[in-house]
């Protein structure tokens, strides 16, 4: 399972948009992986996780072919994960994909909504021929080629059923855990249940808010570290798994150098802009 990482960044970016922080300051001069676009996932580089307002940055600096991608999962509905207007430019208007399907959308109910809104605003109709839109909730089961994708209850946004997600590719098995704080506690269960006795690979931990105390809605260095003792504890991962960090905000005012040095004590790598993670 090839795992690339769009981009790393929460909201706002690093630098942010509209802001003049140290932090931002420092990324700007800095440069390199303190550079953080919105996040988001290409599974094998035809799923992807969450489409966000970077998409077309992402195409062009990693010379993506997002005609290859058969299929979009949505975590929630907030816009820097679900870019409604770049979805509508699939569609016939602006696209020409020769023979080709429709793109896959699976997302909660509050996402298909605006999905269908964001449809019915460019096209004047809630539907397109250029999308099949799927609603799914936690326990959701997904097959797409060779990739198995289980949704699972994220701790985020109490107006709607967000989400994370376990792939498997055969017995390779990533856990994807942006924006979320600390999961529920029968997490364990539901993880155990989906993996049939086998260990976790590689998982990605929201970190959204740095070396700040984390949030109900995203957690921080500390929370990580606890997460992944969590994991190890109740035998979901083993010595041989890969602990990422992901989904970094210049409101947790840390660098790239710092968090290398802070979290790579503990055995968990920060994520940074067109990383790749094999499988």
């Amino acid at each position: 399972m090839e795992v690339l990482f769009l981009g790393t960044a929460a909201a706002e970016g690093i630098p942010a948009l509209f802001c003049k922080c140290e932090t931002c300051l420092r990324a700007g001069l800095a440069g390199g992986h303190d550079i953080r676009s919105r996040c988001g996932f290409l599974i094998n580089r035809h799923l992807m996780l969450d489409m966000t307002p970077d998409i077309m940055l992402h195409k062009l600096r990693y010379n993506l072919d997002l005609t290859a991608v058969d299929a979009v999962c949505f975590t929630h509905s907030h816009t820097d994960h679900l870019a409604w207007a770049e979805l509508t430019f699939r569609g016939s208007p602006y696209a020409y994909i020769p023979g080709g399907p429709p793109l896959a959308v699976y997302a909660n109910k509050k996402s298909c909504f605006v999905i269908r809104e964001g449809l019915k605003f460019e096209f004047g109709v809630p539907e397109d021929p250029s999308l099949e839109i799927h609603e799914i909730a936690p326990g959701s089961v997904i097959q797409r080629g060779e990739l198995r994708v289980t949704a699972l209850k994220a701790r985020h946004d109490p107006r709607e059923d967000c989400l994370f997600f376990l792939l498997e590719e055969g017995e390779r098995a990533f856990l994807q855990m942006n924006d979320t704080g600390l999961p529920e506690e029968d997490l364990e269960r539901v993880l155990a249940e989906a993996l049939r006795g086998r260990k976790l690979d590689a998982v990605s931990m929201d970190c959204t808010t740095g070396r700040e105390k984390g949030s109900a809605g995203h957690m921080g260095m500390g929370e990580n570290i606890f997460l992944k003792k969590r994991l190890l504890d109740a035998g979901l991962a083993s010595g041989k798994t890969r602990f990422i960090s992901n989904h970094f905000s210049h409101n947790g005012h840390v660098s790239h150098g710092e968090l290398c040095e802070v979290l790579g004590a503990q055995g968990i790598v920060p994520a940074y802009d067109g990383m790749i993670l094999e499988i």
